[in-house]
């Protein structure tokens, strides 16, 4: 089982080689996730969630307030087309520990307990997803390469603090002035 296992981390591996390092968040971070407008979730759900600054630096510079474009960079959808449905923004401010980086992770770092300050999610919360090969990172639909570094995280967990819940058309208009 082990041996399995070692073999499936190592092809995980392999197909992350493309992709950028991991980063510290640092203790307290801003996180943003992105979903249909009316998706609700139960307390005890998972959510893939991404740093809300990186999200507000793209949706200002190469994104230009694009809301077709940000949500292929952010993994949410393949299409170029504008979508039928609304999305919004709900964004969390939390501690490294309320979160875990989903990776499959090798020997070492689940050794240590942490990767980049962030502890790893367990298999169950770790596997593949539509936008994302385990490596911690999101794929870009419109280039196929790697855009933003994603955690994982209970509901309750991130809602704990409060939270700020916004139509993405908002989030990603340029400010004014």
């Amino acid at each position: 089982m082990i041996a399995l296992w070692l073999a499936m981390a190592g092809a995980r591996a392999q197909e992350c080689g493309g992709s950028p390092e991991l980063t510290d968040p640092g203790a307290q971070l801003s996180v943003a996730w992105i979903s249909p407008l009316g998706k609700r979730v139960r307390g005890k759900a998972w959510l893939y969630v991404v740093p809300t600054t990186e999200l507000r630096a793209f949706a200002a510079g190469e994104g230009k307030g694009d809301v077709v474009r940000l949500l292929q960079w952010a993994g949410v959808r393949r299409s170029a087309r504008p979508p039928h449905r609304r999305f919004k923004v709900v964004v969390f401010d939390v501690s490294a520990d309320q979160i875990c980086r989903p990776v499959v992770a090798d020997g070492a770092s689940l050794r240590e307990g942490r990767l980049e300050g962030v502890a790893p999610c367990d298999e169950d919360h770790a596997g593949p997803h539509r936008n994302y090969a385990g490596c911690g990172w999101v794929t870009d639909f419109a280039t196929g390469a790697a855009s933003v570094q994603t955690y994982r995280a209970r509901w309750n967990d991130l809602a704990a603090n409060g939270f700020c819940l916004l139509p993405l058309a908002r989030f990603v208009a340029a400010p004014e002035g």
